[in-house]
């Protein structure tokens, strides 16, 4: 994600799977949990490098479609964070699409959670991609790059 926000050029459409979008957040959360040590030692703790290296800061520069997916029920990346990288980029007006699996954990354990994520990700164009979540709580895919147009039931 953070290299769309830096230099879009290489990517057609990147694919952002339960994917960090905020550093200062990530260390906020950490600090609260046992894993406070190890995120630091990974992605530091000086506040200006934080904030330039969090793609959520940056959504104005993103020049392509981005997908974002996320389990509901992430315990290692806070689901908030594609929320709020979802929201970040539709108000600076940029094409995305955000598909949120409902309990799903961080490495989609369920088979249909990985389905739907395959799906998702096999289509080609953002741009042209529309998701929809029936009131039946199902997850239709429509993609007209896609080989067909397919439909799975929400975990």
């Amino acid at each position: 994600m953070l290299a769309a926000t830096r230099d879009g050029r290489p990517f057609r459409c990147p694919a952002s799977i339960a994917g960090i979008s905020d550093l200062q957040l990530l260390e906020r959360e950490a600090w609260y949990t046992k894993a406070s040590g190890i995120v630091e030692e990974q992605v530091g703790s000086d506040a200006e490098k934080l904030k330039a290296d969090s793609p959520r800061q940056h959504a104005d520069r993103v020049s392509i479609p981005v997908l974002l997916i996320h389990g509901s029920a992430d315990a290692q990346v806070d689901v908030d964070n594609s929320r709020e990288m979802d929201a970040v980029l539709r108000k600076a007006g940029k094409q995305v699409d955000y598909l949120e699996l409902k309990d799903a954990d961080h490495q989609l354990a369920d088979t249909e959670a990985r389905t739907v994520t395959r799906a998702a990700v096999s289509c080609s164009d953002t741009a042209t991609r529309t998701l929809t979540t029936g009131g039946n709580g199902f997850i239709l895919l429509k993609n007209s790059v896609c080989r067909s147009s397919q439909k799975f039931k929400r975990l």
